[in-house]
Parts: structure tokens; sequence; C-alpha cells
């Protein structure tokens, strides 16, 4: 709470500094000046992807992200691409439609301890459809997004407002999303032989607030909130209670792997401010700084730094970093030689405690139609090219400390084994064209 507290004292501080003073138009209007959407709620641990942003009326959009996470404990590969375009269909009414795929190959093990891998092979796809009102000042946009898998379907009705205070140049933003997936999977795919058949719903709240000073600072703050309900643990894990791995310890009970069992409730609050100052007249830089916590008693901050600089007249290049670190569930356990804490146990790595760092670097050109459009089709039309290495320390307190995520040797110890993963290479390609 003190976290969040200083943060709130930070934007107070620049809003009295700023003196009411707007502003220019052509400082805040610059494109680089822009931040990206609200983050999604994921760590490190798992590919970086921005979430869709609103695309312009008579606009097509495309992008393809290719993710791989290196070791013999994980070994995984995922996918995502999307087309999408908007039409207006009358002055101010402009109608989003498209269609998404997601493929994802990973390692999951059976049980803790890094025993019984099972291949989990995943293939998602679907349309999506939006209905967007902007009057030049403010936006509505209603959106709906359908995907379906082996597995289950998802249903994820969405709603965002934007509006834009001229005199203050101030932009407000709120949203809502719900999310409702089915999970159906055969006792054939489950290492416990039963088969499943639960949901999952999920409620995101954000609210975001972008303010413009002089002379060229842009500060946001972005405020997400989710609830989610239902079955949140993995059905393909089972976990090892009272277990006798360590020889050196006295044995309490009767080994026995049961499924990994979570709350059927996580609530979760996390925060984010950023500032982005000009510097000269071609780049920007960007510092943040972010907190968050749930009711399941895992607590994060965060840190990033970003360059931007306009090459040439339609060439941006960019660089960025950050750091993240995460405090373990209060039910998680390396192990649990002495049986659970409580009702719940897991064997979830991205519910222990890590540490993690991430560097990303891209590049976007912008070609212009002078004479004829171009490929017949376009007015404009720009290529965004990214990559991103991602490293997570998961025993960065000690191999044996019962708060991070590690292995053994063998299924009754009694040495302690490294996780061989948490390295992430990001790959993305994106285009957008307006006609």
């Amino acid at each position: 709470m003190s976290r969040a507290l200083c943060g709130f004292g930070l934007l107070a501080c620049l809003w009295g500094c700023a003196g009411g003073v707007r502003l220019s138009r052509e400082s805040l209007a610059d494109p680089l000046m822009r931040f990206d959407p609200p983050p999604q709620l994921r760590g490190p641990s798992e590919p970086r992807i921005a979430p869709d942003a609103i695309i312009a009326p008579n606009t097509v959009t495309s992008r393809i992200v290719v993710a791989a996470e290196t070791g013999a404990d994980v070994a995984g590969t995922s996918t995502e691409s999307s087309l999408r375009a908007a039409v207006e269909v009358l002055s101010g009414i402009a109608l989003e439609a498209g269609y998404g795929v997601a493929s994802d190959r990973h390692i999951e093990h059976r049980l803790d301890g890094f025993f019984g891998p099972l291949t989990v092979e995943r293939l998602l796809h679907g349309p999506d459809a939006a209905v967007v009102l902007d009057d030049g000042t403010s936006l509505l946009r209603l959106g709906y997004r359908f995907r379906t898998a082996w597995d289950g379907q998802t249903h994820e009705p969405s709603i965002l407002a934007r509006t834009l205070i001229l005199g203050r140049d101030t932009v407000l933003e709120v949203g809502y999303a719900r999310q409702l997936r089915s999970l159906v999977i055969p006792a054939e795919r489950l290492p416990a032989d039963l088969p499943l058949s639960e949901d999952v719903r999920v409620d995101r709240f954000s609210a975001s607030l972008e303010q413009g000073f002089t002379p060229g600072i842009n500060l946001r703050l972005d405020l997400v909130a989710a609830i989610e309900e239902g079955f949140l643990a993995s059905p393909y894990r089972k976990v090892t209670l009272w277990s006798q791995h360590d020889p050196a310890l006295p044995a309490v009970g009767v080994p026995r792997s049961e499924p990994e069992n979570h709350p059927g409730a996580r609530h979760r609050l996390e925060g984010l401010l950023r500032v982005r100052k000009t510097v000269g007249v071609r780049g920007v830089f960007e510092a943040g700084a972010g907190y968050g916590r749930d009711n399941w008693r895992v607590e994060h901050e965060s840190l990033m730094l970003g360059f931007q600089l306009r090459l040439f007249e339609r060439l941006v290049a960019r660089l960025s970093g950050g750091a993240w670190h995460q405090t373990r569930a209060s039910f998680y356990r390396n192990d649990y030689p002495d049986g659970p804490p409580g009702a719940y146990w897991s064997a979830d790595r991205h519910l222990a405690s890590y540490l993690a760092w991430w560097a990303e670097s891209g590049v976007r050109v912008l070609w212009l139609a002078e004479d004829r459009r171009l490929l017949g089709l376009f007015r404009h039309f720009s290529l965004d090219v990214g990559f991103c290495f991602q490293k997570t320390h998961f025993d960065w307190e000690g191999i044996g400390s019962p708060n991070g995520f590690s292995g053994w040797n063998g299924v009754a110890g009694p040495t302690r084994t490294s996780f061989a993963g948490g390295q992430i290479f990001v790959g993305s390609l994106a285009f957008e064209g307006g006609f």
C-alpha cells in the first residue's frame, strides 16, 4: 500500500508543478509520446505480448508473435497471430472485425520434482468484432471475442470509454472485460485419469489517466483490477504432500500425491506509473514503476526504462529493459515435507518467488503514398519488427529455499536440481495499412 501511495504522491506533485500550463499540441500529438495500452496481468515468466490496441477507421492490421522458452524442463513454443480491419460506415461510427489464432506447446510435469513430463498442445482460434463511436474527443468501443480449442470455448465481451480534456491536455480511459471460459478435458489427457468439466470467470477492470506537461513531458497512470473465479489450478499437475525427499528431516506423515488444489477465487490489483520525456527533437526517454498484489499474498514490484529515437523521417528505433520481483503465494511451497500449510497446495512456478529481467528492441518504418496508393491499396503503410529476451531466476533465494522453484534428482531425492527453463525469446512482426 505504501508503494501505491508513493505513486499517487508523485502524480499529485507533478500535477501541481505543471501550474496549469498547457503542453503544445504538436508535442502531445507526437506518436513517440503516446503510451502502449494498459498492461496485462501476467509476469515476465510468460511471454511479453502487448494487448490489441484500438485501430483507426479504414485501417487493416496484422500481427504475428513467436515465443520459445528454452530448457529441457519446459521446451515450450507459442505463436499468436491476428488480422483485423476497421471501416467507417457513418460519420463517427466504425465497425471492427478480425480473426485470431494462437498455438501453444510445452512440457507440463505431472508430478512436482520434474517427474512424469507430459507434452501439452493447444490450438486456439476465433473471430473478433467491435463497434466504435468516436466524435474526435470522446470514444466508446463495444467489443466481443470468441475463441475455441479442443479443451473448451472462451467468450469475452468488453467495453472501453476514452475522452480527451483539451483544456488540461488530459486523457481519461476506463474499461471492463468479462471472460467466460469452459474447460472440458477427457480422462486420457489427465494424470489423475478423471475427466474434467469446469468453468473459469475473469472480470477485468481498468482505469488510466494520461497527462501532458511542459516542456515535453507526458505521464500515464494505469490501474488494473481482476476478479478470477472457478477452476484456477492446472489439471495436469500433481503435488507430493508429506514428502520425504530429504533424509535429514524426520518423517511426519505418509507421502501421497494429490491433484494441484488452488482457491476458487483470486482478487488482483496492479498499478503502473510511467513518464515520457522528449530528448532533443528526435528522441523520447521513458521510465516506469509498478506494484501489484492479490489475496493469495502474491506481491510484485517492477521497474522499466526505455528510449525511442527517430533516425530518419520515417524510421523509429527503440530499446527498453526492466526488472521484476515477485513473492510466493501463501500456500505455495517448493516442497511439502510437513504437509500443506492449509487447505491448498501448488506446484505452479508462476506462484513461486523469483527475480526476472527483460530486454527489448525494435524498429518501425512508415511509408506514405504520394502520387499513387502503395501496392495499389494503401495511403500509408507501416512495418514493425521487435525482439525480446526474458530471464527468470527461480532459485535466487537459494536452490533449497521453500519460496523458490526447483526439483529433485530422483523420486526419493535426495539432491536438489535447478529448474532448466526461464529463458524466453520473443519475436514479433506487425503491419498496419490505411486505405
